[in-house]
């Protein structure tokens, strides 16, 4: 038998799954990341804080009348499992512009700063 030990430091990834888009003229469309914990007690529930910024070069706007619904929120990982999503909405327009781009960065204040991830994706007009 062995036995496993859950003093690893824990290590989280993230990845978008889907690929630039065009954002559309009206509604939302959906963003979606994926985040892998390793190392820690996976047995145990986690729940991490993210937010969603924008990036270079034409950065997104976040917030009510923006490109992107919503700035902040939460990744839930159950117990035993090593993935979960996070789920971006960008709001489509009419508006001539440039490509956007954003980034989701995954965070905890109470934890040491390499706890920190960034996943990129830009939205097309």
């Amino acid at each position: 038998m062995t036995q496993r030990t859950f003093n690893e430091p824990l290590k989280l990834f993230i990845e978008a799954i889907t690929p630039e888009r065009n954002e559309g003229d009206r509604g939302t469309i959906a963003f979606w990341f994926e985040v892998t914990r390793e190392g820690g007690d996976l047995t145990q529930p986690l729940t991490v804080d993210c937010r969603v910024q924008g990036s270079n070069p034409d950065p997104a706007t976040v917030g009510e009348g923006g490109d992107i619904l919503e700035g902040t929120g939460q990744v839930r990982f159950v117990s035993n499992a090593s993935t979960a999503v996070i789920k971006v909405d960008v709001v489509g327009d009419t508006v001539e512009e440039p490509d956007e781009g954003f980034q989701v960065e995954l965070f905890d204040p109470g934890r040491p700063r390499q706890y920190r991830r960034h996943g990129d994706r830009h939205h097309r007009q």
